[in-house]
């Protein structure tokens, strides 16, 4: 089995959802297989958080690489294993609206000293019912997030659909952005503060284009 080989190292993840068991992976399923997952460019990602006066949000406005990647599976009792499952975000594409607001942003996310973040999908957890339904549509993921140089691990619950060939993967996280030695920013002399909880949110669509068997 030949991977892609990407430039990028490393969300994350996402594309999960074009691996979904059943007849895909049956339970009595060989060690490990292999499938080719496309990432649209429809799939979107943003972070929602509050100041101690108004909410906000950073959206993610370029299109989430890789586009295509070879995605390794292995089942076990308790779910699917994978390997290679991941996003990567150029962090100076985050925006959260007028000029002054995203150099802010830059300035909190370090965009200089870490150009990049990643989610990697680590594993499904999954009962063996849940192995065999074809219409599986709620997983709990294990995902890890790598931002600013710091990796954390989470659990987050997913929403799986299917249209077609076409895989919806979608969820959202609330994480504390000091867990990745961020500094709350703090601007227009301390007028505005931003608190330290915010939720990631992520819709994901993706088409399996086929088998890879060497």
């Amino acid at each position: 089995m030949n991977p892609i080989h990407f430039a990028m190292s490393c969300l994350l993840l996402f594309i999960p959802q074009g691996i979904l068991p059943a007849h895909l992976l049956p339970y009595n399923a060989p060690v490990e297989q292999s499938y080719r997952v496309i990432l649209s460019d429809e799939s979107k990602l943003s972070i929602v958080g509050r100041t101690n006066i108004s909410q906000f949000t950073c959206k993610y406005t370029q299109t989430i690489e890789p586009d295509v990647l070879d995605v390794y599976v292995r089942q076990e009792k308790d779910g699917l294993v994978f390997s290679n499952a991941f996003i990567l975000l150029q962090t100076m594409y985050f925006k959260a609206g007028p000029s002054q607001m995203n150099q802010d942003l830059q300035t909190f996310l370090k965009v200089k000293e870490y150009p990049t973040a990643t989610i990697r999908l680590l594993k499904l957890r999954l009962t063996k019912a849940q192995l065999a339904d074809s219409q599986l549509q709620k997983a709990m993921s294990e995902m890890e997030i790598t931002l600013a140089g710091v990796t954390k691990t989470y659990e987050i619950p997913v929403s799986i659909s299917r249209n077609g060939e076409e895989r919806l993967l979608s969820g959202g996280l609330e994480l504390n952005i000091c867990d990745f030695n961020l500094e709350p920013p703090v601007v227009m002399m301390g007028m505005i503060r931003v608190k330290e909880a915010v939720k990631v949110n992520f819709m994901l669509r993706a088409c399996i284009e086929k088998n890879i068997i060497n």
